[in-house]
């Protein structure tokens, strides 16, 4: 028993050194019992995962008078914007970036181009709409509008 209690000490954490056998059992299990719900969490987390990844992601691009925007969809909550437009103004991408946060969107990673020749901005938009496939048509439509 006592090499056995001297394994318990050397495996969990928060058991110190000469520690009473009611503190070893009793920190064994609390280990334990963290490791399950650790597990549990994993668990989810990787049936979510797998429940995403098995939808197919959708793609849609619209045309305006000078700009397109491309929108690929992964499973329900995730949304990559392609947005190509002329410059035409000052300020634009500022203004895109208005129609993301006037809809409660959460840019989560953003590159801006800007083709100096052709005056032509590429902007492209990982963002996470929450699985709103509405609100992803109103970016869309709001994003040619301007």
């Amino acid at each position: 028993m006592t090499e056995m209690f001297s394994v318990l000490e050397s495996m969990v954490p928060n058991v110190f050194p000469q520690a009473k056998r009611e503190n070893i059992v009793g920190e064994t299990i609390q280990y334990i019992q963290q490791l399950e719900e650790e597990r549990k969490r994993l668990e989810t987390l990787k049936k979510s995962q797998e429940s995403t990844a098995v939808r197919p992601a959708s793609s849609h691009c619209i045309n305006g008078r000078n700009s397109a925007v491309n929108v690929m969809v992964a499973g329900n909550d995730v949304a990559f914007f392609g947005i190509q437009t002329a410059v035409n103004r000052r300020h634009l991408a500022v203004e895109i970036f208005g129609v993301f946060e006037k809809h409660g969107v959460e840019v989560l990673a953003a590159s801006v181009s800007r083709n100096g020749v052709g005056h032509q901005l590429d902007l492209t938009v990982t963002a996470f709409v929450g699985g709103n496939g509405d609100r992803v048509e109103k970016i869309k439509s709001e994003l040619l509008n301007l």
